[in-house]
């Protein structure tokens, strides 16, 4: 059982160094790490970390660093980001869906050829329909 001359922390092994704070007494050629004190609880933590390991207070950037990883660790098909349809000609996103009913009597009142049975959105700004793949 090994205590660090500068955090004071108590740890089990045979290493060389503190695992908690980085300070290695026993090595004249490692330098000495950099600490910060924490605004909080006013103690030293090791200054290339971006929280006190004492109270937890973090820094914004550690924050938006935790919010990123954490992010990027959620299953991806959880989220899926919404498709917004656009009319094609005129880039207008005020469109409509075409319904079952306005098909089926475009279709008996024009024929199968009908814009209005081919299709499955309409612009409402424009006029133009068209079928989504």
């Amino acid at each position: 059982m090994k205590q660090c001359p500068r955090c004071k922390k108590v740890f089990y092994g045979d290493v060389t160094f503190c695992p908690v704070c980085g300070f290695a007494d026993n090595n004249p050629k490692s330098e000495e790490p950099s600490f910060k004190i924490c605004p909080k609880c006013n103690k030293e933590y090791l200054g290339v970390i971006d929280h006190c390991i004492e109270c937890g207070y973090s820094t914004d950037s550690y924050k938006k660093k935790m919010k990123r990883l954490s992010m990027e660790l959620t299953d991806p098909v959880d989220y899926i980001p919404p498709i917004i349809l656009k009319c094609p000609i005129c880039r207008s996103a005020n469109i409509k869906e075409i319904s079952a009913t306005s098909k089926t009597l475009g279709a008996v009142g024009f024929g199968i050829f009908s814009k209005t049975a081919r299709s499955q959105f309409e612009c409402k700004s424009c006029g133009y329909k068209w079928w989504y793949k």
